[in-house]
C-alpha cells in the first residue's frame, strides 16, 4: 500500500518560491525549487520568476502522461515560453528564471525517478541501504568552500565579498549543473532510472532548504541520517532538526549558506 506525506514551508523571503506535488491518486510525487533570475522580474499579479518556474513545472507533472523525462523537456518549453511572453532578455543565464525537478512516479511494481538541479531523491531499500539513485550535484560547493574559507580569516560581509562568483555560478547553468529555465541544454542534464518496488521500503524527495546544515561544505552528505530523524516523527521532525541548526547560527559563519533557512518542501513517499 502506497502512501505519502508532504511539507512545504515558507523561509524568510514573503513568497515561498517552492512547488509540491503529491497525488496519492495518480501515485506522482516531486518536489521543484524556484530560482528567479538576478534582475528581479516580477509577474502583473506579483509573482517572482522562481515562483513560476516551479508551479508550470509542477504543474505539466501533474496532468501529463509519458514518460517523465518527456514530460521534463515539455515543462522546460513552457517555461521557455513564459520567459518569451514575458520579453525576458535569453541571452544571458542571469535573466533567466527556473526551477529544479525531482519526481517519483509509482506505476505497479515498478517507480520511475526524474531528476534536474539539486533536489534530490533519496531511496532507502529493504535492506536498509540508502542511496540517492540519480545522484546528487552540489551547484554550490566552490561557492560555500570560498564562504567557509573568508569566514575562517574573519571577513564581514561574506555574501557580498562572493557577489562575483554567485554571478558566475548562475551563468553556469547547464553547462556546469543542470537546471529548468527554458534552455533546451536542460535536457542534457536530465536523469531518469526506473527501480522495482519489491526493493524498495521508502523515497524522500527533498529542496536543498530541507538539507542538514553541514559546516564543513566538502563533508559527505550522510543520506541514512535523513531517515533515521523521519523514522522518528516524519518530515515535520527533520524540518524542526534543520530549522534548529540553521537559527542557531544566524550570522550564517558555523554552517555555511546563502540565507538563514529557505524555502523547505519534501515528500516521504512509504511503498512498503
Amino acid at each position: 500500500m502506497i502512501s505519502a506525506e508532504f511539507l512545504h514551508e515558507k523561509g524568510i523571503r514573503d513568497l515561498n518560491e517552492d512547488a509540491v506535488l503529491c497525488d496519492n491518486e495518480r501515485q506522482v510525487y516531486g518536489v521543484f525549487d524556484g530560482a528567479s533570475s538576478l534582475v528581479n522580474y516580477l509577474s502583473p499579479d506579483g509573482k517572482t520568476g522562481g515562483y513560476i518556474a516551479s508551479h508550470i513545472v509542477r504543474d505539466v507533472f501533474s496532468s501529463a502522461d509519458g514518460a517523465l523525462i518527456e514530460i521534463a523537456r515539455s515543462a522546460n518549453e513552457a517555461i521557455n515560453q513564459r520567459l518569451v511572453e514575458g520579453g525576458i532578455d535569453l541571452s544571458s543565464n542571469l535573466n533567466r528564471f527556473g526551477t529544479t525537478a525531482a519526481v517519483v512516479r509509482i506505476a505497479g511494481d515498478t517507480a520511475e525517478l526524474f531528476q534536474c538541479g539539486d533536489s534530490v531523491i533519496i531511496a532507502r531499500f529493504k535492506d536498509g541501504t540508502v542511496t540517492t539513485p540519480l545522484g546528487y550535484v552540489d551547484q554550490d560547493i566552490d561557492i560555500m568552500r570560498l564562504w567557509r574559507q573568508y569566514v575562517d580569516a574573519g571577513k564581514d560581509n561574506v555574501k557580498e565579498l562572493l557577489r562575483d562568483e554567485i554571478h558566475h555560478g548562475r551563468e553556469q547553468a547547464n553547462i556546469g549543473y543542470g537546471t529548468m529555465n527554458g534552455d533546451p541544454r536542460s535536457q542534457n542534464h536530465f536523469q531518469s532510472i526506473k527501480l522495482q518496488c519489491t526493493d524498495l521500503r521508502d523515497i524522500l524527495i527533498v529542496t536543498d532548504g530541507m538539507f542538514i546544515p553541514k559546516s564543513d561544505p566538502d563533508a559527505d552528505e550522510d543520506w541514512q541520517e535523513y531517515f533515521r530523524v523521519c523514522d522518528d516523527n516524519g518530515l515535520s521532525e527533520l524540518y524542526d532538526y534543520v530549522r534548529h541548526l540553521e537559527l542557531s547560527d544566524p550570522d550564517l559563519t558555523k554552517y555555511p549558506r546563502f540565507k538563514i533557512h529557505d524555502d523547505a518542501s519534501a515528500v516521504l513517499v512509504s511503498i512498503g
